[in-house]
C-alpha cells in the first residue's frame, strides 16, 4: 500500500492577503448599499467614487446641490449678508462715536447734575411759597398786636413760634420733593444717554439678523451592515479536515501492517 504525504498547512501570508481582499470587496459593496442618492424639493445629495486611497480604501465624494429657487435665495441672502456686514460695521463705528460724544457720566458728575436739578426744583417751589408765607406772617403779626399781644409776651411768642414751625415744615416738604425730583432727573439723564448709545447697537443687531436657507436633503437611508467572509477560518478548517483524513489513513495502514505481521508469525509457527 502506497504511503500518502501529510497535508501542507495554509500559508498565513497568502491567507491574510485573501482575507484582506474579501474585506475590501465587502467594504466597497457595503458603501454602495449605504451611499444612497437623495432628491428632494430643496435639492439633492449624490455620491460618487473617485478611485482609492493609498491604503486601498475607496474614496467617496458626497455632493449637495440646491434646487434653483433655493440657490437663488442663498445667493441673494449672501449678497444681503455682505451688504449687512458692511452696514453693521458702519453702525458699530457710529456706536463708538456716539459713546465718545455722549459718554456715561461718572458718579461725581451725576451728583452735580442731581444737585443742580434739586436746587432748580426747590427754587421753583419756594418762588410761589415765599410771598404766601411772608404775607401770612405780616397778617399774624398785625392780628396779634391788635389783640393786645406784643412781641416778647408769652401769647405773641407762642403764636409766632407755632407759625414758624408750620412754615419750616412746609419748606421741608418742598425740599424733600425737590430731592426726589433731582434723583428722577439724574435717572432720566442716564436713561437718555443709554438709549442714545444703544440705538446704533440695536441697528447693528438688526442688520446681522436674517433667515437661513434650507440645506439640500441629507442621506437618511437605513444603514446596511455586511461582514467579510471568514476565509482564514475556512482555510484552517480545510487543513484540519485534510490532516484528520491523513491521520486516519496512517492509522489504518498501521493496523493492516500489524495484522499482516501477526498472520506471518502464525504461519511460521505452524510450519515449524
Amino acid at each position: 500500500m502506497g504511503k500518502s504525504s501529510a497535508p501542507t498547512a495554509p500559508d498565513p501570508y497568502t491567507t491574510a492577503q485573501a482575507q484582506a481582499q474579501f474585506g475590501q470587496q465587502t467594504a466597497e459593496f457595503q458603501s454602495g448599499l449605504n451611499d444612497v442618492n437623495q432628491v428632494g424639493p430643496t435639492g439633492s445629495t449624490t455620491f460618487a467614487q473617485n478611485g482609492y486611497s493609498a491604503n486601498g480604501a475607496p474614496q467617496i465624494t458626497e455632493t449637495q446641490q440646491l434646487s434653483q429657487p433655493e440657490q437663488q435665495l442663498l445667493s441673494g441672502q449672501q449678497q444681503l449678508g455682505l451688504g449687512g456686514q458692511q452696514l453693521a460695521g458702519q453702525a458699530l463705528s457710529t456706536a463708538d462715536q456716539t459713546m465718545q460724544d455722549n459718554p456715561m457720566p461718572n458718579s461725581s458728575q451725576l451728583q452735580q447734575y442731581g444737585n443742580t436739578a434739586q436746587q432748580a426744583a426747590y427754587g421753583a417751589a419756594t418762588a410761589s411759597m415765599d410771598p404766601y408765607w411772608n404775607q401770612s406772617q405780616e397778617s399774624m403779626d398785625a392780628s396779634l398786636r391788635n389783640s393786645g399781644a406784643q412781641p416778647g409776651s408769652p401769647a405773641y411768642d407762642n403764636a409766632m413760634q407755632s407759625f414758624q414751625d408750620n412754615r419750616s415744615s412746609a419748606y421741608g416738604q418742598a425740599e424733600n420733593q425737590a430731592f426726589g425730583q433731582g434723583l428722577a432727573a439724574t435717572g432720566q439723564d442716564v436713561s437718555n444717554i443709554s438709549a442714545e448709545q444703544q440705538l446704533p447697537i440695536n441697528e447693528y443687531s438688526a442688520l446681522m439678523g436674517g433667515t437661513q436657507v434650507a440645506g439640500a436633503p441629507q442621506a437618511q437611508a437605513a444603514q446596511s451592515s455586511l461582514s467579510a467572509p471568514d476565509i482564514m477560518s475556512a482555510f484552517q478548517n480545510q487543513f484540519a479536515g485534510q490532516l484528520a483524513g491523513y491521520n486516519a489513513n496512517v492509522a489504518s495502514t498501521n493496523s493492516e501492517m500489524g495484522d499482516a505481521g501477526t498472520l506471518g508469525l502464525a504461519a511460521l509457527m505452524l510450519a515449524g
